[in-house]
């Protein structure tokens, strides 16, 4: 290597395979590994774009469906005081696709919809209204974190 090069990681010239760092004026003895090293973006978030978030919203949807209708019963005589509290419920599972990008009004309609049809129930406007309300509040609750 010409004393002129700067510094920096170069074929080994003895043929190791392996760079080696020339310190400006010699060769040293330190090579760098040729193993590939995990690719950090690999691990990255990905946001996802409008067809992936309403396939998650999808199955979202589909799951609670399923734990409804694999044993949630018909609440009968609904206190609809209690429907904030199980909106606020409701929109702990919401702040994923939130913050993700779904604005929180139609992420927790959405929710809302979905827990209704899953629990075979059928909420009166104002138990709508409360249960948004209450997903609301925890959306804006667990996101200002």
């Amino acid at each position: 290597m010409p004393g002129d090069a700067p510094p920096g990681w170069y074929p080994d010239p003895s043929g190791s395979g392996s760079p080696r760092w020339w310190d400006g004026q010699q060769w040293t003895l330190h090579f760098r590994s040729t193993a590939p090293r995990p690719d950090s973006s690999a691990t990255a978030r990905v946001p996802l774009g409008g067809t992936e978030r309403v396939a998650v919203f999808v199955v979202l949807m589909l799951v609670t469906v399923g734990i409804g209708l694999a044993g949630t019963h018909v609440l009968r005589g609904r206190d609809v005081g209690d429907s904030f509290q199980q909106g606020y419920e409701l929109g702990r599972r919401v702040v994923p696709f939130v913050e993700d990008g779904t604005p929180p009004q139609t992420a927790c309609e959405t929710m809302v919809w979905a827990d209704q049809i899953g629990r075979g129930a059928r909420y009166s406007r104002a138990e709508v209204r409360e249960r948004t309300a209450g997903c609301l509040e925890a959306v804006s609750d667990l996101t200002e974190r």
